[in-house]
């Protein structure tokens, strides 16, 4: 394919094909890094169709938007229950309709904990960085082979 002036903005079938992100699916991971260093940005996208507890609760130097959002079918349909927990008390608030929460800077959040999950729900984290670093890993080399310590999280699958 020729090369074109604006090509490399594209970044193509961006997917990570780790089976250690139960509940979840295939997921899309994108970092403005691997075209550009002018924003810091990355974007996950996937959905959810099983109950299953992901995280435990951890902070990051950057800010974050976690959007729940309703069957791909529908966006207001919502057919699932979430526990997620903010600050270091562990505030706990149920999510059981569409919703966008934001999660700033130095703040303690998750663990997320989808209770039920009647259909598939989709799932999107976006991160006002780009790199996706806890802050008890800033500064730890990564593991070899692994981009990101987002593939090292850890999972407790429901029933």
């Amino acid at each position: 394919m020729a090369k074109t002036k604006y090509g490399h903005l594209i970044v193509r079938e961006p997917f990570n094909n780790n089976d250690a992100f139960p509940p979840f699916h295939k997921m899309m991971l994108y970092y403005s890094s691997d075209v550009t260093d002018e924003v810091g940005f990355s974007l996950r996208y996937t959905y959810v169709n099983k109950a299953g507890q992901v995280e435990s609760s951890h902070k990051h130097n950057h800010a974050q938007f976690l959007c729940f959002l309703g069957t791909p079918d529908n966006i207001e349909e919502f057919p699932a229950e979430i526990e997620f927990f903010l600050g270091e008390e562990m505030e706990k608030h149920i999510i059981s309709s569409t919703s966008v929460i934001y999660v700033p800077a130095n703040v303690y959040h998750a663990p997320i904990n989808f209770k039920r999950v009647d259909k598939p729900i989709m799932f999107v984290n976006c991160v006002m960085s780009s790199e996706y670093i806890r802050e008890e890993q800033k500064g730890k080399e990564l593991p070899r082979g692994v981009r990101s310590w987002e593939s090292t999280r850890t999972f407790k699958l429901g029933s």
